[in-house]
């Protein structure tokens, strides 16, 4: 694993953050039957250029992805679509149709299409790691944990969650100092 996934979650996370500023209120959808919202012109887009990495409501991967938050507020929240990259590529692939979108929204004066980034998602804030309406960018998927040739340093996908960690270095007599929740996201915890 090189450096691009972890540089790619940086900048997904920080692309949330941004967007969270402009974040307006957003009416309740009925997260009760997991239907997510109308398709937008960019969730179409996501869908067409990563296929098998997009999923709506009810597809199992989207109820699954919602019933795994640890909070239960979380759970609350449907977005419109869940992005699962499965690789560095795929995850840069989301972002510069996300920020396509984002520019073409806000240089017309509209707002923005919310975006919410999951590594673990274990944050007790509701809207931390899920988005009613928007864009859910999961990146537990990118949960490699490849030690060096050398064993002096390790490369961890911001989607590892720290039990990924730990268990694949006690194999190797290593070990890191991390969260001391097993269950939660390498990307979540490094970044606050």
């Amino acid at each position: 694993m090189d450096g691009n996934a972890a540089v790619i979650g940086v900048i997904v996370i920080a692309l949330s953050i941004l967007i969270h500023r402009f974040q307006a209120a957003q009416p309740e959808l009925n997260a009760g039957k997991f239907n997510s919202a109308e398709r937008s012109t960019v969730s179409a887009a996501l869908a067409h250029a990563l296929p098998g990495s997009v999923f709506f409501g009810p597809h199992p991967v989207f109820v699954e992805s919602i019933q795994s938050y640890w909070a239960m507020q979380e759970r609350d929240i449907v977005p419109q679509c869940i992005v699962r990259p499965r690789t560095a590529e795929e995850a840069a692939t989301a972002v510069t149709i996300l920020k396509r979108d984002y520019d073409e929204r806000t240089s017309h004066s509209e707002s923005p299409l919310l975006l919410a980034v999951r590594s673990g998602g274990h944050s007790p804030i509701p809207g931390a790691a899920n988005i009613n309406g928007g864009i859910v960018i999961d990146l537990r998927l990118l949960n490699n944990v490849v030690t060096s040739d050398d064993r002096s340093s390790v490369a961890i996908g911001t989607g590892a969650r720290w039990l990924d960690v730990s268990n694949t270095l006690d194999r190797m007599g290593l070990a890191v100092a991390g969260g001391r929740n097993s269950a939660v996201g390498v990307g979540g915890l490094t970044l606050g």
